[in-house]
């Protein structure tokens, strides 16, 4: 434990320390110096930057289960830009359609929506192809500048700014539903953004939020696959740390579900993730195919050693087909707002 850690879902004390990485490690992760030197040396120094530290910790709460970053400071658009220059966005998720099923058994006519991270608006067209919003109804926060024209041209009332910040405060009892898929992970000051939502909904307005799921998360760390690697991913979520941060700002969480588990598409994330891992820590074969120019031949050497991997992986696969239940990609949570005015208990015991 570190003494003044608290948990920022459920405010424990409870807390250990289960994993400590350098701020040399965290770029790695990220932009392999083999593939690009300069990148990783100006991510190396800017982590550092975020983190006012050579390192982090990431913290598990006792209480709720939450995993949390610390320092619990979100990467920054400099961050993104050095870590991630190619912005890819699915069509289609498992939460999206989740979402979509709960929806049609609502009352949406003429309703008002807002989504948080909307990308290029794939949810958003799903929401207009099943007839259950009208796009002028709704609005989408996104940061990305190639994104916002392509959000505008379908109708949609677009922001470039934070949910928290002070262009959504004259905005109370706005909107009928919020969406917020694969977004809460990657940011901090968590009792403000819910205290936000809380505001933001009309009385019993719904939220649907999709993240990452931890069960799977703890297991790749546990096998030796890749790291849930801050400062993009700051908080691990749980359904305990979902329904303490909801009770506390005036929501109810209605329900909490797991993907389902996907056996195939498992196994060769597994394998890709578990040789990753080697290529950022090793230098041997893996190490050596990973750092290749970008080519179609450096696809295939990367392929060809990662299905060497294999026979390494088989007693964690038989661990995590023993609980697939609970072993889904995602964790997708519905809450609802139920009281017009909320002032969140603060000072409420754990």
């Amino acid at each position: 434990m570190l003494l003044g850690v608290a948990c920022p879902a459920c405010f424990a004390k409870e807390c250990n320390s289960i994993l400590t990485v350098t701020a040399a490690e965290a770029a790695q992760h990220f932009v392999h110096k083999g593939h690009d030197p300069n990148r990783n040396a100006a991510l190396n120094q800017h982590i550092q930057k975020l983190w006012q530290s050579g390192s982090a910790s990431v913290f598990e709460c006792r209480v709720c289960g939450f995993g949390f970053a610390w320092p619990f400071t979100a990467g920054d658009a400099a961050f993104y830009n050095l870590a991630y220059p190619y912005a890819t966005y699915p069509k289609s998720k498992w939460e999206f359609l989740r979402t979509l099923d709960v929806l049609a058994t609502l009352e949406t006519k003429g309703k008002t929506a807002l989504e948080v991270g909307a990308g290029r608006g794939h949810f958003l067209d799903l929401l207009h192809q099943r007839r259950l919003l009208r796009l002028c109804d709704v609005s989408a926060i996104e940061y990305n500048n190639d994104a916002l024209p392509i959000l505008a041209a379908k109708g949609v009332t677009t922001f470039s700014h934070d949910i928290r910040s002070a262009d959504f405060a004259d905005k109370q009892g706005t909107f009928d539903f919020i969406f917020m898929f694969q977004v809460v992970e990657h940011m901090d000051d968590v009792d403000a953004l819910f205290k936000r939502v809380q505001t933001l909904l009309k009385p019993h307005g719904s939220l649907f939020i999709a993240v990452p799921n931890k069960t799977r998360t703890d297991y790749q760390e546990r096998h030796g696959s890749q790291l849930d690697m801050p400062p993009n991913h700051i908080g691990r979520w749980t359904p305990d740390a979902f329904r303490a941060i909801c009770d506390r700002h005036g929501l109810t969480v209605q329900a909490v579900e797991f993907e389902p588990f996907d056996a195939g598409g498992f196994l060769l994330q597994d394998i890709a993730y578990s040789f990753v891992r080697r290529a950022q820590t090793s230098s041997g074969l893996s190490g050596f195919v990973r750092s290749l120019p970008r080519s179609k031949l450096s696809r295939l050497a990367q392929g060809a050693v990662a299905g060497m991997l294999f026979p390494t992986r088989l007693a964690a696969w038989r661990e995590a087909f023993a609980n697939r239940g609970v072993m889904g990609g995602s964790l997708w949570m519905q809450a609802r707002r139920e009281q017009p005015d909320h002032e969140p208990n603060s000072a409420r015991s754990v």
